[in-house]
């Protein structure tokens, strides 16, 4: 019978640590994990934000308030005793948070336009301007998912031979 020693990653040496980490990361798959989620929420909002040739060149007030009359008013929590069930995580009068899929990237494309709107883009550059943060996103989502921090989080528990042998 053969003994073999194990290790957690903190107890290897730094430089079988940056051996194990690398060949972690160049085997890493190049699907973001988050990119569905992504596509959907930008998607949603693009449906929700359409805007109609009235509309494509309204700035500053003007395009809040109709941003404000055709996107949320819709979405806001209702008044009165039949909605009191929707008012449980909400007040009323507000819109709840991840209104178009319950995804957290959906207040990251409504910000972004509340955002150029403010810097004074028309409602349609305000609107397109979320592709580029869809790209922004997910770019950030795979840095995040190939870093040493995420390493760390979703390799804590695996166990190595001396030389860096995932076990």
């Amino acid at each position: 019978m053969k003994i073999i020693e194990v290790y957690q990653y903190d107890e290897l040496t730094p430089d079988v640590q940056e051996k194990v980490f690398q060949h972690w990361r160049n085997n890493h798959n190049d699907f973001i994990y988050w990119q569905d989620e992504i596509s959907e929420s930008l998607s949603e909002v693009l449906k929700a934000y359409r805007v109609y040739e009235y509309a494509e060149n309204l700035t500053r007030q003007r395009a809040l308030a109709w941003i404000e009359n055709n996107v949320l008013s819709p979405l806001r929590v209702k008044y009165g005793l039949s909605h009191i069930r929707e008012r449980k995580y909400n007040k009323a009068g507000t819109v709840p948070c991840c209104p178009f899929t319950g995804v957290c990237y959906d207040e990251d494309f409504i910000q972004n336009i509340r955002e150029e709107i403010l810097n004074g883009s028309t409602l349609k550059d305000a609107v397109n301007s979320c592709r580029e943060l869809a790209n922004h996103l997910l770019e950030k989502e795979y840095q995040y998912q190939i870093s040493h921090e995420n390493f760390l989080e979703t390799e804590s528990e695996t166990l190595y031979t001396q030389t860096g042998t995932r076990i």
